[in-house]
């Protein structure tokens, strides 16, 4: 280079090289913004319904008092859920609450049969087998009277949770008879899962009703309702399956944390209900349309969403696997390979709600 040559321009030199202020500025917003989320989701999932009791053991506070849409009080503000007030609502039942109906005679039974038949589901449920599959399994199955009046009310309070516990209950066990074809339990899993969410008409209608993002405290009241379901539940199958989803069916059990064992089933097959449920709870959710999201995935959209959150450990590995083959017929779990070429169109918003 000659004396007289001009310098290089610094601005060569700036537009060669890598803007890494913006990127380490970029870098400390997501940071920032990780954060922020990791608090709100250990807000929710730390229950703001709990208290340390003086076992060492964290038991589910309730909040408020509890009444059957009959008027009987189950449980009173400040009492623990404990294997004491499961009892005692089993003690306080009267003749008329242990009254059963089968299925096949029950306004739940036709609720079933129309809501599988509904076009919105008909990507899961188009085919009449997979109806008779569910409709079938529940026909003889008894239900008591106490069970299905809080049922209705879940209906007339919370249609579209109503309809999500039928949909969600009915295609977990669509995918347990993959491996469980005979298992005489099938009954008893359904109406657990599709009872889960009875206490929902004891949150606040405000919190409720909402259509916008809730906030964390909000959602923790929101959450309360696994509680209420569980209280209610109580009273009407005393210690069940039922009771243990409701109370875990959206947070799962921390260390330390007390929850009711189950009669009739091994620990390992509680833990895989549930899984299994968060599973296809998930994929109910993305595949119907919602008021904030009108236009629902395709099937094939939903199970991308899911396997790529199995991949990064939200979801368990196994249970969306399970899923999977159902969905696609293929009902060899050992020869079922994911693939990563997308088939169906996933709508510009992708996220799922309460609401």
């Amino acid at each position: 280079m000659g004396k007289d040559d001009p310098k290089p321009k610094s601005v060569s030199r700036a537009v060669s090289m890598p803007d890494t202020r913006g990127a380490a500025l970029k870098k400390v917003h997501r940071q920032i913004a990780i954060k922020k989320v990791a608090a709100n989701v250990a807000a929710i999932k730390k229950a703001a319904s709990t208290t340390l009791a003086e076992d060492g053991r964290e038991y589910a506070e309730i909040r408020s008092d509890v009444f059957t849409v009959e008027g009987s009080q189950v449980a009173k503000a400040g009492d623990r859920f404990n294997s004491k007030l499961i009892e005692r609502a089993l003690e306080d039942r009267n003749a008329s609450d242990t009254l059963a109906t089968e299925m096949v005679r029950t306004r739940l039974y036709k609720d079933l049969q129309e809501i599988l038949a509904k076009p919105a589901h008909a990507a899961v449920f188009g085919k009449v087998r997979r109806q008779y599959d569910i409709t079938g399994t529940l026909k003889e199955l008894p239900v008591n009277r106490l069970l299905l009046a809080e049922m209705s009310n879940l209906y007339r309070k919370a249609p579209w949770a109503y309809e999500q516990a039928l949909v969600s209950a009915s295609l977990t066990v669509l995918c347990l008879r993959q491996i469980a074809q005979d298992d005489p339990r099938l009954g008893q899993i359904w109406i657990a899962l599709a009872s889960r969410d009875i206490g929902l008409p004891r949150v606040q209608p405000a919190i409720l009703g909402s259509k916008a993002k809730l906030k964390p405290e909000d959602f923790n009241d929101y959450l309360n309702h696994e509680v209420y379901s569980a209280v209610l539940l109580s009273r009407a199958l005393g210690p069940s399956l039922a009771v243990r989803v409701a109370l875990q069916h959206h947070r799962a059990s921390t260390p330390g944390r007390w929850h009711p064992e189950v009669e009739g089933f091994a620990e390992n097959e509680v833990q895989h209900i549930l899984q299994l449920l968060g599973v296809v709870d998930a994929f109910a959710a993305m595949t119907a349309p919602r008021s904030f999201r009108p236009t629902p995935y395709s099937v094939r959209g939903a199970l991308d969403q899911l396997i790529g959150g199995a991949r990064l450990g939200w979801y368990d590995v196994n249970a969306v696997a399970l899923l999977t083959a159902h969905c696609r017929k293929e009902f060899s779990l050992e020869k079922l390979r994911v693939s990563t070429r997308r088939d169906g169109e996933v709508p510009k918003e992708n996220y799922f709600g309460i609401g």
